[in-house]
C-alpha cells in the first residue's frame, strides 16, 4: 500500500475509532539525514540540528556543535560543559536511541540524564544507548577540556500518530505591562502543536475573555501568529523602524458587554509549533494603574472547538503613563541584553539609556561584553537604534566592557557614563594590582546623542602605580550616580583589597569616587563604609550628608556620612529593616523630589525585587530621606532582576529594568508612572503642590560656582549650587547675603 493511501486509511481508522493508529519512525542524526538550522553568524557553530522533515531536533545550549564529515563535533564549549537535547517530533515520544562517542582529543565525560558519567576517550568509540522508553526528550551533557566528541551512527526510534491532530497547547501570560494608547499589547501567547507526521489542521477560530478593571480601557482585540518564539511586536506607527516586526495578523475579533470575544478566520496549521498571540488595544483614556487581561476558553479546529483548559496564567497587564521595549532578544542580532542605566539630560528634553550588549552569551566580565547607547525623546514610548560606544577597538579596547552608570552634569549638560572594563580578562574576583578589571568614563557632550571614546581612569584610583596600590580591583554600581548640588560628581564603589596587595586577608570594602571638574579627573574619598556587599547607590540628604545603599546577600546595607565618607553614623553592617528586600539584586536609590527645591516633601524611592527569587520588580517610598521605607508597589510580578529609575521634568518616574519574558531572556522593559500611583494616592503632584526639580545649572563647561561670592539680591536665598529658590528650603543648608545658614 502507497504511503498516502496509507495515511488515508489510518486518518479514517482514527474517524472511526477515536484514536489513530501507532507509527513506529526511526531517525539518523548525521549532515544525510538533516542540516544545522541555528548557527552563529558566520554559520560555523551551530547549536540546532532538524531532522529533514523538520520533526526530529539536536539542540545545545549553545553554538557548540560543527560537522566532522558526515557526523557532528560536539564540543563542551568556553563553559567547558554543554547540556544536548533531543527531542521526538510533536505527538511522538522516544522509544530507544542509540550512538558511538569518541573523544578527538582530550578525553570527555558523558552523562545521559543525570545518570552515571562515561569517560569517552579518543582510543576507541564508547556506545550509548536506551530502550523502552516512553519520553518526549532526553538529553546528555558533555563535560570537559573543549576538543571536541564526535557522534557518529545516531539512531533515535519514535512512535506516534502519523495523521496531523492538535496534540498539545500551551498559554503563557505575555505582557505584565502596557501603556496608556499602546496597541497590540501581547497579552497572552498559546503554544499550539501540531502532532503527526503529515497532513495538516486549520485553526477557525478562538474564543475567551478580556479581563480588565475597567472594560472600556480596551479598545480591540486581535490574535496574532508570530513568526518565531519570541515576544510578538507589532509596530504600525513606525516608531522604532530598526526592530523588526515577527507577527502575521490571523483576524480581528469582537468584544461583548460582559468581555467575552470572538476571533474568527482561517488558517492551515502544518505539522509543529505556532505561536498564536492575543493582542490588545489600550485606550487613550485609559487609566494609570488599572489593569488588563485576556484568557482563552477554546479553539476551533477543523469545524470541532476544543475546549483550551488552561487558558488563564497567572498575572495581568499594570496600565502604566508609558511603557515600551527598549531592547529585546535578539534586536539586531542579539540575545542577550542586560544591565540597565538610565538618565534624564539636563534641558529634560531627552531620556538616556546604556545597556549590556552580551551577544550570543549571558555571561558577566570579563567575558566579552560591550555597551550600547540609546535615547527617546518621547518620554520613552519609543527608542533609537542602539549604537556600541564601548566594546570596540574603536570604542575603547575589543574586550569586555559593562555594569554602566550614568550622571547628567547639570552644570554643563554633560552626560557621564561610568563603566567597568576588563583589558587584562580579569574579573572582579581574579583582578590583581599588575593585572586590574579598570574603571573607565565615557561622555557625551550633546544630550546622548554621540558618545567620546571611554577613558581609563584605573590608575588615578587604584592598582599599581597608583594611591591605592593594595586595591585589587573593583567596580561602581550600574545604574544611576550623584551630582551633589555643590557639582561635585559622585560615584560608588566597591573594592577589593589586601594590606600588601595580594590575594591574602582580602576585604571587600565601599569607597566613593569623586570628581570636582565635570569628570575629567577622579579621586578617591573616605573609607569604607560597609563591608562584604556590592552594587552600591548613593543619595545626598538636604543637610549634605551622603547616603549609600549597597546589596548584600538577599537585603541591603545602609550607611550615612557628613564627611565624604571619612567617617559614618553606623557599623558597616546596619542593615535596612523596611522596604525591598529578599534577593541580592542590583536595584535603585534616589531622591524623587526634595523640599529644597520647593516640593511639599521629601521622598526618596529604592526599586528591586522584593522576592526572594528575581522576580517580583517593585518600588517602595521613603520620608525621611531614605532611612526607612513603607509597603513595596509592584511593578512586574514576573521574573524581573536589575532596575535604574530616573525623575523627569514632569514629576514621573522612568524606570528601566531587566523583564524575562516567553523568550526566556531579557526585555529591558520601561515603564513611567506617576508620584500618586507609586503612593496609592497619598501624594500627587497637582496645581496646589506642583512638582519642582533639581534645576539645572548650566554655565561654562568647566566652571563650579562659587555662589558665596555672588552679589545676593532681593535678600534672595540660594542652595550650595548657586540656584536660587523661592522658599527658605527646609532641615538643609542654603546661602543668604553670601553666608551659609542651617535650619
Amino acid at each position: 500500500m502507497k504511503k498516502k493511501a496509507l495515511l488515508s486509511f489510518l486518518a479514517l481508522l482514527g474517524l472511526l475509532t477515536g484514536a489513530y493508529a501507532q507509527e513506529t519512525v526511526t531517525y539518523t542524526i548525521d549532515k544525510q539525514n538533516g542540516k544545522f538550522t541555528a548557527t552563529n553568524a558566520s554559520g560555523t557553530w551551530a547549536s540546532v540540528w532538524t531532522s529533514t522533515n523538520g520533526q526530529l531536533t539536536l539542540r545545545s545550549n549553545a553554538n557548540n556543535m560543527q560537522w566532522n564529515g558526515n557526523n557532528i563535533d560536539a564540543r563542551s564549549g568556553t563553559a567547558k560543559k554543554a547540556t544536548y537535547t533531543v527531542t521526538a517530533p510533536s505527538g511522538y515520544e522516544i522509544e530507544s536511541y542509540s550512538f558511538l562517542a569518541k573523544a578527538l582529543s582530550n578525553n570527555q565525560t558523558l552523562t545521559v540524564d543525570g545518570g552515571s558519567a562515561k569517560t569517552i576517550t579518543s582510543s576507541a568509540a564508547t556506545r550509548i544507548s536506551a530502550n523502552g522508553l516512553a519520553v518526549n526528550s532526553f538529553s546528555f551533557v558533555i563535560t570537559g577540556d573543549n576538543t571536541g566528541t564526535l557522534l557518529s551512527k545516531f539512531t533515535v526510534t519514535v512512535k506516534g500518530d502519523p495523521i496531523a491532530h492538535l496534540s498539545a497547547t500551551k498559554v503563557e501570560q505575555g505582557k505584565v505591562t502596557t501603556g496608556i494608547g499602546n496597541t497590540d499589547v501581547a497579552i497572552l501567547r498559546s503554544t499550539l502543536t501540531v502532532g503527526g507526521l503529515s497532513g495538516e489542521v486549520n485553526l477557525k477560530g478562538i474564543t475567551g475573555k478580556v479581563n480588565a478593571t475597567n472594560l472600556k480601557d480596551v479598545k480591540a482585540v486581535r490574535a496574532y501568529f508570530a513568526t518565531n518564539a519570541q515576544e510578538l511586536y507589532i509596530d504600525k506607527e513606525n516608531l522604532m523602524k530598526w526592530r523588526e516586526n515577527n507577527g502575521t495578523l490571523f483576524a480581528e475579533g469582537n468584544i461583548a458587554e460582559d468581555g467575552t470575544y470572538t476571533i474568527t478566520g482561517n488558517k492551515s496549521l502544518t505539522i509543529g509549533t505556532h505561536y498564536l498571540w492575543i493582542a490588545l488595544d489600550i485606550a487613550e483614556t485609559a487609566q494609570e494603574g488599572n489593569t488588563v487581561d485576556a484568557t482563552i476558553t477554546s479553539y476551533t479546529i477543523d469545524d470541532k472547538e476544543q475546549a483550551e483548559p488552561n487558558g488563564n496564567p497567572a498575572n495581568a497587564a499594570t496600565i502604566f503613563l508609558t511603557e515600551s521595549s527598549v531592547l529585546m532578544p535578539m534586536d539586531k542580532g542579539s540575545l542577550y541584553y542586560r544591565i540597565p542605566a538610565i538618565c534624564t539630560t539636563a534641558d529634560g528634553k531627552r531620556l538616556v539609556v546604556l545597556t549590556d550588549d552580551r551577544k550570543d552569551h549571558n555571561v558577566d566580565l570579563p567575558t566579552h561584553c560591550y555597551v550600547v547607547a540609546q535615547y527617546s525623546e518621547d518620554n520613552g514610548k519609543s527608542w533609537t537604534d542602539p549604537i556600541t560606544v564601548a566594546g570596540t577597538a574603536g570604542t575603547g579596547g575589543d574586550y569586555g566592557h559593562g555594569d554602566a552608570s550614568l550622571i547628567t552634569n547639570r552644570i554643563n549638560g554633560d552626560i557621564i557614563g561610568i563603566m567597568t572594563s576588563s583589558p587584562n580578562g580579569t574579573g572582579f574576583f581574579s583582578s590583581t594590582p599588575d593585572k586590574p578589571q579598570c574603571w573607565k568614563t565615557i561622555i557625551s557632550h550633546d544630550g546622548g546623542k554621540t558618545w567620546e571614546t571611554p577613558i581609563d581612569h584605573t590608575k588615578e584610583l587604584y592598582a599599581a602605580g597608583s594611591p591605592h596600590p593594595n586595591w585589587l580591583g573593583g567596580f561602581t554600581g550600574s545604574g544611576a550616580g550623584l551630582q551633589k548640588r555643590d557639582g561635585t560628581l559622585v560615584s560608588p564603589f566597591v573594592n577589593r583589597e589586601s594590606p600588601d596587595g595580594t590575594k591574602n586577608n582580602v576585604s571587600q570594602n565601599y569607597y566613593n569616587f569623586m570628581s570636582k571638574d565635570g569628570g575629567k579627573t577622579w579621586y578617591v574619598s573616605g573609607k569604607s563604609g560597609t563591608t562584604a556587599a556590592d552594587e552600591p547607590k548613593i543619595i545626598e540628604r538636604n543637610n549634605g550628608d551622603l547616603a549609600i545603599s549597597v546589596r548584600a546577600n538577599g537585603f541591603n546595607y545602609y550607611n550615612v556620612t557628613s564627611d565624604d565618607g571619612e567617617t559614618w553614623k553606623n557599623p558597616p553592617q546596619t542593615r535596612f529593616t523596611t522596604g525591598i528586600s529578599g534577593n541580592a539584586c542590583d536595584g535603585e536609590y534616589m531622591y524623587w523630589c526634595s523640599t529644597l527645591d520647593g516640593n511639599p516633601w521629601n521622598i526618596v524611592f529604592q526599586t528591586g525585587p522584593n522576592n526572594p527569587q528575581r522576580q517580583n520588580v517593585s518600588i517602595a517610598l521613603s520620608t525621611d530621606e531614605g532611612e526607612t521605607f513603607g509597603t513595596p508597589k509592584t511593578i512586574c510580578p514576573c521574573g524581573s532582576a536589575y532596575s535604574a529609575a530616573t525623575v523627569l521634568p514632569d514629576g514621573t518616574l522612568g524606570v528601566y529594568y531587566e523583564e524575562e519574558g516567553v523568550y526566556g531572556c531579557f526585555t529591558m522593559r520601561f515603564v513611567r508612572f506617576s508620584l500618586n500611583w507609586a503612593s496609592d494616592g497619598k501624594y500627587s503632584f497637582t496645581e496646589e503642590t506642583p512638582f519642582h526639580p533639581v534645576s539645572a545649572n548650566i554655565i561654562t563647561p568647566d566652571g563650579m560656582r562659587n555662589v558665596t561670592m555672588q552679589t545676593p539680591k532681593d535678600n534672595a536665598i540660594y542652595d550650595t549650587a548657586g540656584r536660587k529658590h523661592p522658599l527658605a528650603p527646609k532641615n538643609s543648608i542654603y546661602i543668604k547675603n553670601r553666608k551659609k545658614k542651617l535650619d
